[in-house]
């Protein structure tokens, strides 16, 4: 390999982001300091024999354009010492096209992608490109994209990633297909067949649209081929002397355990169950780069079924899945895990046989909660019932059902119940009204067999006792008041009860002096016993409120009263002094137009703050803005403002009130200056490897600012240019 030539780089910069700036910059790189015939290339031609891809104007085949431009690509790898490798033969679409190695040197209708991906692990590539090319329904969709995947073998992502990006810039660089970027098959196409399973750093080149007449004639065009082919193969140059070595990767095989079969979700079967449905777990899986998947295979004895499952994995060594066979019989189970480099597990078998079940589950005591506690009476047509000890020593619990029968023995409602935990089911279920009622539970498995029945008798009893309430008092801004300055204020009713039912809503009503009512509020429930509702009144003056709370069966409760004076709010505010803030600091000067105000000390001693305003005015005393503060703390607001340019200004502050009384104004006045002086740079280095370097044999690395600094503002940018010493390039980055 050719010594690559030193690389001097004159660089000038001007204005920079921070203190120490960066910026990533890559020059084009010669073919010889990448070729060699130990690197080797795999270019795979898209389709071929009877699978002819897309069809695009003309009648023009995918299979056909893929192969004239894979062949090309190959030839020119193979020009400049690559070992380079097809996957299959061209010479059906190129004529002659014989002088490049084939990986599957036979005829078959079509190839299969693993069938591909082995072959190309064969012969253990730098790198796998595989060409294609688009169509659409609308003629007016054009251009390139490369795309990798993100479901190939981690160990390659990366790379993969980094080589889809520098084949779509150098084809880029020819300006004849529009750039649609660079895609992860996963999430757009999800077509990645192609280098899904490729062990190596592997791309789809999606050239451009073969049913696009913009993209058609440069499709078809030797000359464009030629100079496509060159530019993937300047791809291939700059990835390999950034990559000189093959990526490292695990081999090894993944460790599994054992196979259990789970006959639901409270008894585990070793090697019989006693339905068609179950969950299967492999234990012990464990490989050093982690599983990709567990894969089951089930196997009726007499050969007539199979099932194949992939498995969820539940924890760090246990993969599970629920599985199905067809009926009564044997069964024969394999399990196998794979990783994410491919590598397979030994298999491990177990046989099971599958039962018909004939034994009915068994149920026990029926009992009845209301209001969290159990009941044989009650005053709520609505309840829980719950049924204990529901067991099937066999199969499988399917479902539980409550039938609801009054004193003459007639059905008033059935409810399915819901499982609670391994022997307890329950539902909320409801009567007609009151009486006593009969309420029987019977268990179903999944075999269809029927348990006894179990019952309970429950009473629904006429409530006729009213709910009660204890007192009611008024909140404002956050204390307990019976005076306010605002005619809005929280009412609450404390110790709201019922002892034979529930309450149901508790509702407010205000009445003025002359005992005339100015409003009625429901109320929200707080907690068990407390009922409150934020409400207005019209303004000042003495008022009653009274509460009434009403139970499910519409007993209302005496009213609870108090009385609350809203009087009127003198005007108390003061505000404090107003300052200014830039870049951290407080000042009264500064060269930005953008800085923030702040005024200290606002308070009210009788009401509550509503708002602040800052407005500005010039030297002239014409008002260039005005801003809404925000509250920082208790007694201080701040807004970030904006004047139109230089000069001084005044900032006035203003507070109001929520009766609408305004404080005192209160200004502080700020200079902006012009800004004449320039940033200042300390020093230029380059770094590449993590290492400062004079010198590089890469045509990327880091160019980086140092001590950058404006010692009347913020530095807004920073620009590097990078010229050849024979002035033919310059390249500009920020």
């Amino acid at each position: 390999m050719k010594k690559r030539p030193s690389l001097y780089v004159l660089t000038s910069i001007f204005l920079a982001i921070a203190v120490l700036i960066s910026s990533y910059c890559v020059v084009p790189a010669s073919s010889a300091q990448a070729a060699s015939s130990d690197k080797v290339i795999v270019i795979d031609p898209g389709h071929g024999m009877d699978d002819p891809g897309a069809a695009g104007i003309n009648g023009t085949l995918e299979v056909d354009v893929n192969a004239q431009l894979a062949y090309k690509t190959a030839k020119e790898l193979k020009n400049r010492g690559y070992t380079v490798y097809l996957t299959h033969r061209v010479d059906k679409w190129v004529s002659g096209a014989t002088d490049i190695p084939v990986l599957l040197n036979y005829d078959k209708a079509k190839y299969d992608y693993t069938e591909l991906a082995e072959a190309s692990a064969s012969v253990s590539p730098d790198l796998h490109i595989s060409i294609h090319h688009n169509s659409y329904d609308d003629s007016s969709a054009n251009g390139k994209e490369v795309y990798y995947t993100s479901n190939q073998n981690a160990a390659f992502l990366s790379r993969s990633k980094d080589l889809a990006t520098m084949v779509n810039s150098a084809i880029d660089s020819l300006g004849i297909y529009r750039n649609r970027g660079v895609k992860d098959f996963v999430g757009s196409t999800g077509r990645d067949g192609p280098i899904k399973y490729v062990n190596a750093p592997a791309v789809v080149v999606e050239t451009a649209f073969l049913t696009s007449t913009k993209d058609y004639p440069n499709i078809v065009s030797a000359s464009v081929q030629t100079k496509v082919a060159g530019k993937i193969a300047d791809a291939a140059d700059q990835f390999l002397i950034k990559y000189p070595e093959k990526v490292q990767w695990d081999s090894e095989a993944p460790e599994i355990g054992s196979i259990s079969i789970d006959n639901g979700s409270d008894i585990a079967y070793n090697s019989t169950v006693y339905k068609n449905n179950f969950t299967i777990r492999l234990s012990g899986v464990k490989d050093n780069v982690g599983v990709k998947y567990v894969e089951f295979n089930i196997w009726r004895l007499d050969g007539k079924k199979h099932w194949t499952y992939r498995a969820v994995q539940e924890n760090a060594t246990t993969w599970a899945q629920w599985c199905y066979v067809d009926g009564p019989g044997q069964y024969n189970i394999d399990a196998i895990a794979v990783d994410y480099n491919g590598n397979e597990s030994e298999r491990i078998y177990k046989t099971i046989s599958m039962v018909e079940d004939t034994t009915a589950p068994a149920v026990g005591a029926v009992e009845f909660e209301s209001s969290g506690q159990y009941v044989t009476e009650t005053y709520q047509t609505q309840f829980t019932a719950r049924v204990w000890n529901v067991k099937d020593a066999v199969g499988e619990l399917d479902r539980v059902q409550f039938t609801v029968k009054d004193e003459s023995g007639k059905t008033t409602g059935t409810f399915s119940a819901i499982k609670e935990n391994a022997t307890t089911w329950a539902q909320y279920i409801s009567v007609p009204g009151t009486g006593k009622y009969s309420v029987e539970a019977v268990a179903t498995d999944k075999a269809g067999n029927k348990s006894n029945t179990s019952s309970g008798t429950i009473t629904v009893k006429k409530d006729t006792g009213a709910p009660t309430i204890g007192s009611i008092g008024f909140e404002s801004d956050g204390k307990t008041v019976a005076e306010v300055y605002q005619n809005k204020f929280t009412v609450r009713a404390w110790n709201v009860q019922d002892k034979e039912n529930e309450v149901k809503s508790v509702q407010f009503v205000a009445k003025d002096e002359a005992g005339k009512t100015v409003g009625t509020f429901s109320a929200i429930k707080e907690n068990a016993t407390t009922w409150a509702q934020y409400i207005a009144v019209p303004g000042t003056g003495t008022y009653t409120l009274e509460a009434v709370a009403t139970d499910e069966h519409g007993n209302a409760s005496d009213p609870a009263k108090a009385v609350i004076t809203v009087k009127n709010d003198p005007s108390s505010l003061t505000i404090g002094a107003v300052e200014f803030e830039s870049s951290g600091q407080y000042v009264t000067e500064t060269y930005q137009t953008q800085f923030t105000a702040r005024v200290w000390n606002v308070k009210d001693a009788v009401g509550e703050l509503d708002r602040v305003q800052f407005t500005v005015k010039d030297e002239s005393g014409k008002t260039t803005g005005t801003f809404s503060a925000i509250k920082e703390n208790a007694t201080t607001w701040a807004q970030y403002i904006s004047v139109p340019g230089t000069g001084k200004y005044s900032v006035e502050a203003v507070a109001t009130d929520k009766a609408g009384n305004k404080s005192n104004t209160s200004s502080g006045t700020i200079t902006v200056k012009k800004d004449t002086g320039a940033p200042t740079i300390g020093s230029i280095g380059f770094e590449s490897e993590g290492k400062s370097v004079t010198k590089v044999y890469q045509n990327n690395f880091t160019v980086r600012a140092f001590s950058v600094a404006d010692a009347e503002t913020s530095v807004e940018s920073v620009e590097i240019n990078i010229w050849r010493m024979d002035g033919k390039r310059h390249w500009n980055a920020k």
